[in-house]
């Protein structure tokens, strides 16, 4: 962090340069601020150069060592002091934002197991009409009760299971998918897909899809519940 003095510090804010950054850095508008024109045509054209070229202007004007078009500094306060309180803010706020995109990221990622396995969990006992229950309302819509019975009475693999397993779960907004196995007693494991939707809070699934041949064999067929895509 440097010592600013005399000439070499620019007339430009940079509190505004910080605000800018944190808010447009991608589109390089602190950089058009301070006059870097090319510079900023550059990051907009590249998305802050996928967003770490405008993280490590941030971290610099933090820093307060970013400079303006004439390579004077462009400063947010005279005080290291204070400058040190800035950049440990910036790094704990950081931190945090980090910390609290994991802890929502998994607890979506655990819910959207959960409710996937309970499903499955519940056609295992063989009580359609409750796994019915779980299904979304657009689910419902598209397929009755009894064609729900009819599909998974005509692909006992859904109730005749010992486990089911996970491979592959993404999740995008209010929406879901995951990929997995359902383990049969003799131990083959049959590919399944499931979706599901984030409706008032709540996971829900969309659709089901299986694989009727055990996952050795690579040209099996899918099976999906009817009209439900």
């Amino acid at each position: 962090m440097m010592t600013t003095t005399g000439e070499n510090v620019s007339p430009k804010s940079g509190l505004t340069a910080f605000i800018l950054c944190m808010f447009f850095g991608i589109f390089g508008i602190h950089r058009f601020y301070v006059g870097k024109i090319g510079t900023g045509l550059l990051m907009l054209i590249t998305f802050g150069g996928l967003g770490f070229w405008s993280f490590y202007d941030f971290v610099s004007i933090v820093c307060q060592n970013f400079k303006d078009k004439q390579d004077r500094y462009v400063i947010i306060t005279r005080s290291p002091k204070a400058a040190r309180n800035l950049l440990l803010a910036f790094l704990l706020f950081y931190v945090s934002l980090i910390g609290f995109i994991m802890v929502t990221a998994g607890a979506k990622l655990s819910a959207v197991k959960r409710v996937a396995k309970n499903e499955l969990a519940v056609l295992r006992t063989n009580d359609i009409a409750k796994a019915y229950s779980l299904t979304s309302e657009d689910f419902k819509k598209s397929v009755s009760l009894e064609d729900f019975k009819k599909f998974i009475h005509a692909y006992p693999q859904f109730t005749t299971n010992t486990d089911s397993t996970f491979e592959d779960i993404k999740f995008q907004d209010n929406t879901g998918g995951i990929k997995g196995y359902l383990i049969m007693p003799d131990k083959t494991q049959v590919p399944m897909e499931m979706r599901l939707v984030n409706q008032d809070q709540h996971w829900q699934v969309e659709s089901l899809d299986l694989t009727t041949s055990p996952v050795a064999k690579p040209d099996a067929t899918p099976a999906t519940v009817p009209n439900a895509q």
